[in-house]
């Protein structure tokens, strides 16, 4: 699976495909490939979430980011995705760096 920052402003729901997402473009910034191994998985009174190992970017340009979406490797699928919670995120001409901690929840 991959990660990838998009910049528009979308609020993601069932069925979201990638086509809804505009992904960032600004130097320093690259999709992430997410490692099985660095997930955190809790149980919760209703279903499970697994955490992931904070991911920082060190972005070189103005950029806006509003959420990350999660899709496989060959980028045709949408797993799931997540609008931030007080996006947007706004960087003038001078970059800045951005830290995500991304989270998967399932719920019964």
């Amino acid at each position: 699976m991959a990660l990838h920052l998009y910049s528009n402003n979308y609020t993601p729901g069932y069925g979201s495909v990638i086509s809804n997402f505009i992904e960032l473009v600004v130097g320093g910034y690259a999709a992430v490939t997410l490692n099985g191994g660095l997930w955190t998985f809790n149980s919760l009174a209703n279903g499970a979430e697994g955490v992931y190992t904070p991911i920082t970017w060190t972005l070189t340009g103005a950029a806006t980011i509003y959420g990350y979406f999660v899709t496989d490797l060959a980028f045709t699928t949408c797993y799931w995705a997540e609008l931030l919670s007080g996006a947007p995120f706004s960087y003038s001409s001078g970059g800045g760096t951005f830290i995500l901690n991304a989270l998967m929840k399932s719920t019964s």
